[in-house]
């Protein structure tokens, strides 16, 4: 066991040094599969590596951090990291709001237990390392049912003993969290009108409100939440295998292993990406924010085993509600240059919904809509008596993301709506039945895997940057600049205030765990993701602009020539705009966001959007006539950055 400083440190860049990703100057080719939750990302994962035990899957989210995946002989090794420690009791304190709420008006043990132990978006399951609520005469034979017909050895399933010992402290948990709101519920009660007395859901929701600010301030919530804290970070100690390591606070930041063999190997990385039931009790999956691994993976099928080795990258969802679709994460994005193809597996009942459309509309106007792929799953279930042939099918499938291309054809330009058509038309990929081994695999399905590693290790190739003497007119920039500003701020004005039809106002706990983000650093908290929000906004608006005020000054240049150099130009401000974005809204207002981290007590959700809307105003100002100096700052480093990415294609900004 190691101690490192806690600060010093990125998860990524922990990963990174302890198991680099190569490249394809190495002799790999890298592929990241994007998706909406449930489309079946991590189902064509393992079909890829040839693993039906890594990672796991479900019908519910199930990848709830990054994973990484590198195909290469020797040894098996992985490298995990964790949230922080901060991130973590935020979590619990939503789990316990959550909690609270429901007993508010259901006194059932059982459904306090399964709103503390089971959240609304099930991304921060406190069932994993807390245990399954049993009480007391619950058959054990019931309970084991889903063990006896599965893989786990006697070590890897929660002991009846442990089993036991868990649900006295759930118990102990949830009757904490009954005493709890019924206090908060008579401070509520003689703060105003009482619950009682509420007559319709208005008066209800205020009284709701009240009783959650009150709720924020209590101390016996936040004991409790240390306490679970404290049995969450225990399980750890169960952990017998590996190297882990701990930053100055005894918190783990990372966890190590290596092994000849497979099943080990992978028996012991399950505790930290599982999701088995029979391991409730023990597993750390959801303190994960990232799994790194390294070994010989390789699809079971000889078809499917290419020469070329691979890098796979797979990570959380991209959700499903429009109103969350309002851009990708960073995390995403960043990795954009270093892929070689950008996989959106998507489900084909129902293809090309808000999130994909997003993803589509992030790769085109960043330059890297030659990247994508589409790998539609659920092939099986596009059935009809108007379709006669698999070409039928396939066209039905296609249709939606064609008519979704060409609804953002005014937003990402012309050029890049052709571009985006022609993926959709030929790189397609259509998979049955990927949840069968790959022995019961349809031979379409076998035809269409080995078409996407084919596609996969032919982008592998090294790209020469085209020049070509453009000018670009700064004529209507700031027009385009200004309305990526006011795209910016509207979800926002729903979401923090409720001023919109389109974009419903946020939970409390949900806009104060943003806060938390980006006091410690991150870009964002699950869709609420400013700094990528208005980065978007931005590129989309540059993107736009490009189309219109580009000029060609060298009669020999092709069209082929200059639409390489928009591309190369696209790409090229990615970084100063994502730059931009994360210090004008997340670095240079680290006080106001842990200000607005800490209001409690009534009022406060008001308090904290206001001072919220303070810094979106500050970072990203109106562009009028009269600008003011925050405004002008933004103009000028959104030029600089143009006229950078132009210079080098030979161009130049007038």
């Amino acid at each position: 066991m190691t101690t490192q400083p806690a600060a010093a440190h990125k998860s990524l860049d922990i990963r990174e040094e302890a198991i680099p990703l190569p490249s394809r100057d190495d002799g790999y080719a890298t592929v990241m599969l994007v998706g909406t939750t449930g489309a079946g990302k991590t189902t064509v994962l393992r079909q890829l590596i040839g693993s039906d035990r890594f990672p796991p899957t479900s019908t519910s989210r199930t990848t709830t951090s990054d994973i990484e995946i590198v195909t290469a002989d020797g040894l098996f090794s992985a490298i995990v990291t964790f949230m922080d420690e901060r991130e973590v009791k935020d979590e619990i304190e939503k789990c316990l709001y959550n909690a609270c709420r429901v007993a508010v008006a259901e006194r059932r043990d059982s459904r306090i237990a399964s709103a503390l132990l089971s959240p609304p978006d099930q991304r921060f399951r406190l069932s994993y390392p807390l245990g399954r609520w049993e009480p007391t005469g619950a058959s054990a034979q019931g309970r084991l049912a889903d063990v006896s017909e599965s893989t786990l050895s006697d070590y890897e399933i929660t002991s009846e003993a442990e089993r036991e010992l868990n649900q006295k402290r759930l118990e102990d948990f949830v009757s904490r969290i009954k005493t709890i709101t019924l206090s908060v519920m008579q401070q509520t009660d003689a703060a105003g009108s009482t619950l009682a007395d509420a007559r319709g859901a208005g008066e209800r929701d205020a009284w709701m409100a009240l009783f959650a600010e009150t709720l924020e301030t209590d101390r016996g919530l936040h004991a409790l939440a240390s306490d679970i804290l404290s049995e969450v970070r225990d399980r750890f100690d169960g952990v017998e295998t590996g190297d882990l390591t701990l930053d100055e606070n005894d918190w783990p930041l990372a966890w190590q292993y290596q092994s000849p063999d497979r099943d080990d190997f992978l028996t012991e990385v399950r505790w930290f990406s599982g999701n088995h039931s029979g391991q409730f009790g023990k597993l750390l999956t959801p303190l994960v924010n990232g799994v790194r691994v390294r070994g010989p993976f390789a699809p079971a099928d000889t078809r499917l085993q290419t020469d070329r080795k691979l890098v796979i990258l797979d990570g959380e969802g991209l959700g499903h509600r429009a109103q969350t679709a309002t851009s990708i994460r960073s995390e995403i994005t960043d990795r954009f240059s270093q892929t070689d193809v950008i996989l959106l597996v998507d489900n084909a009942q129902q293809p090309m919904l808000a999130a994909p459309q997003e993803l589509v509309k992030a790769a085109g106007s960043t330059g890297y809509a030659g990247k994508l792929a589409f790998a539609f799953t659920h092939f099986e279930n596009v059935i009809g008596d108007d379709l006669y042939s698999i070409e039928d099918r396939e066209d039905r499938v296609r249709n939606p993301g064609r008519d979704a291309v060409e609804t953002m054809r005014s937003i990402v330009g012309d050029d890049i709506a052709e571009d985006l058509l022609e993926r959709v038309n030929g790189y397609a990929f259509f998979l049955e039945s990927m949840d069968k081994s790959t022995a019961q695999l349809p031979s379409h399905s076998i035809g269409e895997l080995r078409r996407l590693l084919d596609t996969i290790v032919e982008a592998a190739q090294p790209e020469a940057i085209a020049t070509a003497k453009i000018r670009l007119s700064s004529r209507d920039l700031d027009m385009a600049i200004s309305d990526a500003i006011a795209r910016f701020h509207e979800p926002w004005q729903g979401w923090l205030h409720g001023r919109h039809t389109d974009y419903p106002k946020e939970h409390w706990t949900r806009v104060k765990a943003l806060t938390l983000r980006l006091t410690i650093g991150s870009n964002g908290y699950d869709s609420l993701r400013p700094v990528d929000d208005l980065r978007s906004r931005l590129q989309e608006g540059v993107s736009r602009w490009l189309n219109r005020q580009a000029m060609v000054l060298d009669d020999d240049v092709t069209p082929e020539k200059w639409l390489e150099a928009l591309t190369v130009i696209r790409r090229r401000v990615y970084e100063p705009l994502q730059n931009m974005a994360e210090q004008r809204i997340a670095r240079r207002n680290a006080m106001a966001w842990e200000r607005a981290y800490d209001y409690s007590g009534p009022g406060s959700s008001f308090r904290r959007a206001d001072e919220i809307e303070t810094v979106y105003r500050r970072a990203a100002p109106a562009i009028g006539f009269d600008k003011s100096a925050d405004a002008q700052e933004l103009l000028n480093l959104v030029y600089a950055a143009i006229q950078t990415a132009a210079e080098e294609v030979e161009g130049r900004l007038d």
